[in-house]
Formats: structure tokens, sequence, C-alpha cells
């Protein structure tokens, strides 16, 4: 993906349009670098939140190695139960955990469908990881948070090339 697509996706991703944000960014991205962007904007999730789930905490270790993706569908299940649990009233719960969840769920069945298992989820759910952390950011007070995230996912999008490039033009 080139930084024009990138500049589009901004587009979209400030007008509401997560989704079609999420889309833009991650259809033409290598799926290593989809689960390591998604893993590293789930890790900062994590930084909002007064104790980071040991559910989650799974899914964040295993998109750091490739090894483990085959493990994600666990690591999913995992997640989703604490996730019904909240659903069900079980647990309190906060915007930030809650939207935290769901980029953690998304981001363990991005990894499990890199291991091209028999069964992937819906291949959109790259799409979907940039949609929850879209909300999360409309919930959290720090602008900080939205710019952070954006760079992290848009980082992830970039080629490795078109990335090289802008680093050497943002040089002084």
């Amino acid at each position: 993906m080139g930084a024009s697509s990138v500049i589009a996706a901004r587009t979209l991703w400030d007008a509401g349009k997560p989704l079609e944000a999420g889309r833009a960014l991650f259809e033409s991205t290598p799926e290593s670098d989809k689960i390591r962007g998604a893993g590293a904007v789930l890790e900062m999730c994590c930084e909002y939140l007064p104790a980071t789930p040991p559910e989650v905490a799974t899914v964040v270790a295993l998109t750091r190695d490739e090894s483990q993706w085959s493990r994600a569908h666990a690591a999913f299940d995992a997640v989703r139960r604490l996730t019904l649990r909240i659903e069900h009233g079980e647990l309190a719960v906060t915007d930030v955990l809650c939207g935290t969840l769901f980029v953690a769920e998304n981001t363990a069945k991005l990894a499990y469908n890199a291991s091209l298992p028999a069964d992937p989820f819906d291949q959109d759910v790259g799409w979907c990881v940039v949609a929850n952390v879209h909300w999360i950011a409309e919930r959290v007070p720090d602008g900080a948070f939205r710019e952070r995230a954006w760079t992290l996912l848009s980082d992830a999008s970039l080629s490795r090339s078109a990335r090289s490039k802008a680093t050497r033009f943002s040089d002084p």
C-alpha cells in the first residue's frame, strides 16, 4: 500500500467510516504486517485499562510469534468467553475494556486466518480491528489515543519500501 492509500484511509477514519478505512488500510497489506499492527494497537489499548485480562495478554503475545498463530482460535475462544460474561451482566465493564475485548477477538481471528486453517473466520476481520479501535478512540478522553492508534494501524499497512521512503523524507 502506498502513502496515497493511507491518506484516503485517514479521510475515511476522520469521517467516521472506520470499517471502510480498515478495508482501505488492510485489503492489500501482507498478513504478517496486519497481525503485528493489530497486536501493537491492542497492546496500546491495554495501556488504558487498570489491568490487562490474561486472555488479552495472550493475544498480544501470539501476534509477535508467527509460529503461534495457529493457537489463535483458542485465544479467540478465551476472549470470547470473557466477552459473553460481560454481555450477560456477570462482570462490570468500561467502554475501553469492552472495546479492547473486541479488538482482541478480531486480532486473534486475524492471526488464526493467517495460519491458513481449514475453517477460517471471515476475511474482513482486519477491517473490524480498525473499526473497533475507532470506537474506543471516540470514548477515550485522551486525544493522543486516536493519533497513536492511527499511526500504529497505518504504519502496519504501509509497504516496507513506502515506510523507508517516508522515514527518509522526514529526516532533517
